[in-house]
This record gives C-alpha cells, structure tokens and sequence, in this order.
C-alpha cells in the first residue's frame, strides 16, 4: 500500500478538523500496519490532541460481515477510543452488492434529509466505491469537507494533489507476485483473471492487466468477469496443469445469492480434483484449498 504522507492543502478548517485530521490519518496507517504485520510499539498521543471535540462522518463502501472493511471500522473504533469527545457516524453504503449507478441517486437524496440539520469536521471513505461517489456529489452534500481515505486502487497519486484529501493507496505489486508464482511454479504459462464488475473489482482487474506486457512469451493473460457459477465450471474444465489463477477479491451475485471470493474458491475445492494454484491479495487465507 501506498500512502500519501504529504497531505494536500485545506485551506482554512477548524482546529477541529485539523486536529482530527492528523489523527485519523494516523489511525489508518496503523490499521494498515496492523493488517500486514504487528503494530507499531509507541502509539502514544498527547493528552491535548485527545481532548479534541469532532464529528466524523465514515462512508463505508460495503456492509456489515465485509471482512475488510470490517477490520478498518474496527481500527478505527478501537484508535478513537480515547477521544471521548469525538462522534463517529457510520453509513454503510453496500456497494459491493448492489451497483452505484442504481443506488447513489437513493444515498445522495438519504444523505440530503439524514444530515441536514448535522455538521462534520471530517469525512473518511473507504474503498473506491464511497470514493467515486464523495467525487460526484461530497461538495453538494458537503461543501469544503476535508477528506481522509483508504483502500484505493487503480487511483494515479498526481490526481489528488491539491485536493481537499490525503490517505491510503493500495497498490498490489502483481508483477513481484506473479514473478514468485512462476519461480515456484515454471511450467506455468496461463493466467486467469477471476473477478467481478464492481468499481473495485475492475480497478484491480486493470492492475493485473497493466502487467500484461512485461511477461510476454512467458503467460498468456486471460481475463474473466465472473457471471454464473456454470462459466466458472467452464474455467475448471478448461484449466490445464499449467494454469494459474488470479482471484480478485470480489463478493458478486451468481444465481441469485451473492458469493465472496472465498466462497467461490470452497466451491472449486469441492467440485474438481485438479490441482490448482490460486494467487491473488487475499489468497494467502485460502491456501489450503489449492488442490487436493
């Protein structure tokens, strides 16, 4: 992950605003360094800045049971903790399950009446659903509010400088992992990319796909935006000992309930006897089903 450590200007904000800033900024770099490995061993915040007063406004891309973002709210709870004085408002946005273009019109309008008679300091997205979507409409909704983020992908650094916002990258480095899967497994030449058609799926899709020239004559890239569990049985039939898999983390709809990319990998476990080996951001959990 990558993340902003200089943030961009604000112009005039509230002390508030300001305080809060440094700290939430500060909380998710831990989260983020929680999630990767143990936290730092000094933590400690003057009794000032704990006396800070503030509302905060968390735009949750997903829903509640969301591992990832579950692990974020609860960095967050956890770090503010200790500042009594401090409000956060959680809004979950349940992105992942249903598309933005159907659903933003109904949270802009909820948003609207929700909060018209409420003020935020601060607003913190999470993932690039609740982040495109603080693009489109956050200055309407509200105006001049300085911006903490998380979790994006497939974002170009120089788009955000001089903007009301700093916070996290979240940049795979698909080339040093595909780099690894092919020292450990030579024979290797195809790729599959499995995801979905969410905002956060397709960014990550084109991260995958960025790398796509540099293995030339050494992987054939084939990408697959998953729709039905029987184009997924196709994949398996289709798959020979010298295929790779790319499992982007996704939670998708196929046949009328939804499934998480852990799911889907239980369900290839179950359903063939062929050894597999599946890579991807989150594939470290679900090792143990590649291949029986």
């Amino acid at each position: 992950m990558r993340l902003m450590t200089r943030p961009t200007p604000f112009g005039t904000r509230s002390p508030a605003a300001t305080g809060i800033l440094t700290v939430i900024t500060s909380l998710l770099v831990s989260v983020a360094v929680a999630m990767a490995g143990p936290p730092p061993a000094n933590d400690a915040l003057s009794s000032a800045a704990k006396s800070i007063r503030a509302n905060i406004l968390y735009l949750n891309s997903y829903h509640d049971g969301y591992a990832w973002s579950d692990e974020i709210l609860e960095g967050l709870r956890s770090g503010l903790s200790s500042y009594s004085a401090v409000e956060l408002q959680v809004e979950y946005m349940d992105l992942k399950r249903y598309a933005s273009a159907h659903i933003a019109p109904l949270l802009v309008n909820l948003y609207k009446r929700k909060f018209q008679s409420r003020t935020f300091d601060l607003v913190v997205v999470s993932d690039n659903p609740a982040f495109e979507f603080w693009k489109a409409h956050g200055q309407a909704l509200f105006p001049d509010l300085p911006v903490v983020f998380c979790g994006l992908n497939d974002v170009d650094p120089a788009a955000l400088e001089n903007r009301n916002m700093t916070g996290i990258i979240e940049n795979v480095d698909v080339e040093a992992t595909l780099n690894v899967a092919l020292r450990l497994h030579p024979r290797k030449n195809r790729l599959v990319i499995i995801g979905d058609a969410s905002t956060t799926g397709i960014s990550i899709m084109h991260q995958v796909l960025a790398v796509k020239d540099r293995f030339a004559g050494r992987l054939t890239f084939v990408p697959c935006i998953l729709s039905s569990l029987k184009e997924l049985n196709a994949l398996m039939a289709d798959a020979s000992d010298t295929t790779l898999f790319y499992f982007i983390p996704f939670y998708t709809q196929l046949e009328g309930r939804f499934y998480s990319a852990t799911e889907i990998l239980e369900i290839v476990h179950r359903s063939t006897s062929r050894r597999f080996t599946p890579i991807g951001p989150f594939c470290w959990a679900t090792a143990r089903w590649a291949g029986k």
